[in-house]
């Protein structure tokens, strides 16, 4: 992460997905849905942060997006 600061998280999926930072779930957008997002905010250091997304997909669309806002990132970094 550039700095210390409050980064918010946008977690997009359909169907469900998890998102973990630094090994704690942070967002938990779970279940059989059609795209939908969840927002969470967590206050993390400068320097390096590990992230992983679980995902899975039932049947029809399959999307899953990671928006990440905050610390100088810019008005939204997107990971689709």
């Amino acid at each position: 992460m550039p700095k210390n600061a409050n980064y918010k998280f946008h977690l997009g999926s359909d169907d469900g997905s998890r998102l973990f930072v630094d090994g704690e779930q942070l967002i938990d957008n779970d279940g059989v849905h059609p795209m939908s997002f969840k927002t969470e905010t967590k206050q993390l250091p400068a320097g390096r942060t590990r992230f992983a997304a679980e995902y899975f997909e039932k049947g029809g669309e399959e999307v899953l997006q990671l928006d990440t806002e905050g610390g100088g990132l810019g008005t939204l970094a997107s990971a689709p």
